[in-house]
């Protein structure tokens, strides 16, 4: 895939792996989810704001980012950012999804939103998540992860 124009960018997700495991954040109104968030308006890389919101919300650094894809986002009205105070582009944004190594897991305090991160297998990681489209982009990672394995380039 590639990357949609930066600036109809929303927020950014990744699937962190470490073995063949994948990381997810346990977020306290939502549930299990894949880590990542909003762009904010100081930032103008994708891979900054990556790497910061994987910080923030799981405590871990990351290598070897890995596009996977990305969710097109059609609004019929725009809507406001409550973040940044400013609207999502409008009518289409994108939400982009990365794959990545961890490189290191870093003390995980108490947080207020974040209650918990753990590493899950493809299946326990699926059975978990709060969104079912959530679901094809893990199993999506998981057959790029595979393919890179078997061409040995691999993440991990």
């Amino acid at each position: 895939s590639k990357l949609p124009p930066f600036n109809l960018c929303t927020a950014v997700f990744c699937l962190p792996f470490q073995t063949k495991q994948i990381l997810l954040v346990e977020h306290s109104r939502r549930g299990w989810e894949i880590p990542g968030g909003h762009i904010e308006k100081n930032e103008h890389n994708i891979l900054i704001t990556l790497e910061r919101e994987l910080f923030e919300e799981a405590k871990v650094s990351i290598v070897n980012q890995t596009l996977i894809g990305y969710k097109k986002i059609t609004a019929a009205i725009p809507q406001k950012n409550e973040q940044n105070n400013d609207y999502y582009p409008h009518p289409i944004s994108y939400i982009p999804f990365y794959m990545a190594q961890i490189s290191a897991l870093h003390e995980f305090p108490d947080q207020n939103e974040i209650k918990q991160r753990n590493l899950y297998s493809k299946e326990k990681a699926i059975s978990i998540l709060y969104r079912d489209s959530n679901h094809q982009i893990v199993e999506l990672a998981y057959s790029m992860l595979g393919a890179q394995n078997r061409s040995d380039i691999g993440l991990l």
